[in-house]
C-alpha cells in the first residue's frame, strides 16, 4: 500500500519514540515539492529506490564496545550504521566517531535527533536531509523501513533521477530556443570540431552530420545538434533574461557533466551541491515554462519534435 502523501509522520508509532515534526519530509509538504509538481518526472524515482532496508543492514548494539564496532564497520567499508537496542533501532552512528575505551551509546545519534523521509518522497526532497548529518532514515506505514547515506547517491537509481532532471530541463530549453531563433542562427552554432575521420579523407563534425542528414531528406532540426551550453548561450543572447535563469541553467549544465559519465561518482559532489543543482533544475524548468506557456509540462515522456 502506498504511503499517503502529506500525512503527518509524527502520528506514526515507532519503537521507543515519535518522529519530531520538523525532522522529516513526505514529498508533498516542502516548498521545493510545490515547484516539482509541474515537473512530472521528479517522482519517477523515490527515496526507497536508493535506501538500504533495515532488515538487510549491518547494525551495532548500543552497548557494544565502540572500538570493536568501528573495526567491524571499517572491515566492511561502512561509514555509518544503525544502532539497535534489543533488536529495536534507536539511532545511528558514524564509524569515524567511534573510539576505543567506551561504548557505542557514547557516540550515537538517537532517533529524536535524526532525519527522516517518507519512503515515497522524491529523491530531491531527501537531499537536504542527507546533506548535513550524512544519514537519513526512511519511513513507511509501519514505521522505520530503511536508511540512506551519501554513498547511496552513487546507486543507479539516483543517477537515473538526476539524468531525468537534466533531460527535462534540456528538452524544455530546446523547445524554447527552437521557437525563438531561426534555423540559420542555430546552424551557425552547431559545432565544427572534428569528431572522427570522414569520407574522402575529410573529417566528420556535428555540422557535417546535420548537413548530411538534411541532404538525405531525413526529418531533423538543428536544435538537435546543439549542446546544452550552446542552447544556454543562444537563449541568453536572444532574450533580456533574469540572470537567475542563466545561473540555474549553468548549474544544470555543470551537473550534466558528472551525471552523463557513469564512472564519475555523484557522491563526490556531496549532497549539499546535488541538492542545490537539483533545486536549480526544478526552478529552471518552471522559468522555461513561463517563457513558453503553450508547451505545458515538457518532459522526456511527452516531448515530440515538431
Amino acid at each position: 500500500m502506498a504511503e499517503p502523501k502529506g500525512r503527518c509522520l509524527s502520528n506514526w508509532a515507532l519503537p521507543e519514540m515519535t518522529l519530531p515534526a520538523a525532522s522529516y519530509s513526505t514529498g508533498s509538504d516542502r516548498a521545493l515539492s510545490a515547484r516539482t509538481q509541474r515537473l512530472k518526472i521528479i517522482d519517477a524515482l523515490a527515496a526507497h529506490h536508493i535506501a538500504t532496508p533495515l532488515k538487510d543492514a549491518e547494525t551495532v548494539e548500543i552497548n557494544e564496545a565502540a572500538g570493536d564496532a568501528r573495526e567491524r564497520l571499517q572491515a566492511k567499508n561502512f561509514d555509518q550504521a544503525p544502532v539497535v537496542k534489543q533488536s529495536a533501532v534507536v539511532g545511528w552512528v558514524a564509524t569515524n566517531r567511534l573510539s576505543d575505551g567506551s561504548r557505542v551509546k557514547g557516540f550515537y545519534q538517537p532517533l529524536e535527533r535524526s532525519r527522516f523521509a517518507g519512503a515515497s518522497s522524491s529523491i530531491n526532497d531527501v537531499l537536504p536531509h542527507l546533506a548535513a548529518p550524512g544519514f537519513c532514515f526512511t519511513v513507511w506505514r509501519a514505521g522505520l523501513e530503511g536508511f540512506i547515506t551519501p554513498s547511496d547517491l552513487d546507486r543507479h537509481a539516483a543517477r537515473c533521477h538526476f539524468y531525468l532532471l537534466v533531460a527535462g530541463v534540456e528538452m524544455a530549453l530546446s523547445s524554447v530556443v527552437r521557437s525563438l531563433a531561426p534555423e540559420s542562427e542555430l546552424i551557425e552554432h552547431i559545432s565544427t570540431h572534428p569528431m572522427r575521420p570522414g569520407e574522402n579523407g575529410g573529417v566528420e563534425t556535428l555540422r557535417s552530420t546535420f548537413e548530411a542528414a538534411r541532404r538525405a531528406g531525413r526529418d531533423t532540426h538543428p536544435v538537435e545538434y546543439l549542446y546544452l551550453g550552446e542552447l544556454i548561450e543562444i537563449l541568453a543572447f536572444r532574450l533580456d533574461m533574469d540572470i537567475s535563469l542563466v545561473k540555474n541553467l549553468e548549474m544544470v549544465r555543470d551537473l550534466q557533466t558528472t551525471v552523463m559519465h557513469p564512472t564519475r561518482a555523484l557522491s563526490r559532489l556531496g549532497a549539499t551541491q546535488l541538492a542545490a543543482a537539483a533545486g536549480a533544475a526544478v526552478v529552471a524548468h518552471e522559468q522555461l515554462r513561463a517563457l513558453s506557456p503553450a508547451q505545458g509540462d515538457i518532459t522526456p515522456d511527452d516531448h515530440r519534435a515538431d
